[in-house]
Parts: structure tokens; sequence; C-alpha cells
């Protein structure tokens, strides 16, 4: 499922890793279909889901 679909949102685990000061990198990783079943898989689309995928993380990261 795309990148802030899921539950990891509602876990706590940003608000966990704020309180514990975490300070490390983190990865993200993309498994679901960016491509939108084969029809886009072009350079353009990658870097669009990635932003997205790094914009949502960044929300999460900033208001836990």
């Amino acid at each position: 499922m795309p990148f802030g679909q899921g539950e990891i949102a509602a876990t706590g685990y940003f608000k966990l890793l704020k309180e514990m000061g975490y300070r490390a990198p983190i990865s993200l990783h993309i498994e679901f279909d960016w491509k939108d079943g084969g029809k886009t898989g072009t350079r353009a689309a990658l870097v669009k889901a990635l932003q997205d995928c790094a914009r949502m993380l960044k929300g999460w990261l900033a208001s836990a």
C-alpha cells in the first residue's frame, strides 16, 4: 500500500523515537506500486513517489 496509508503513524512509533532522543539517520524504503500498475514507471514518477513519502515522513517526525 502507498506510504502513509498503513498503520505506522498511529502506533506512536515516531513519538517514541522523539522521546528517546533518537538522532540517527532513518532509511526510507518503498515497496508499494509507485508505477500505477506499470503505466508510469518513469524516473519522474519515482522521484515524485520518493518526495511524497519523504514529505509524509517529515510531517510525522515534526508532529511527534
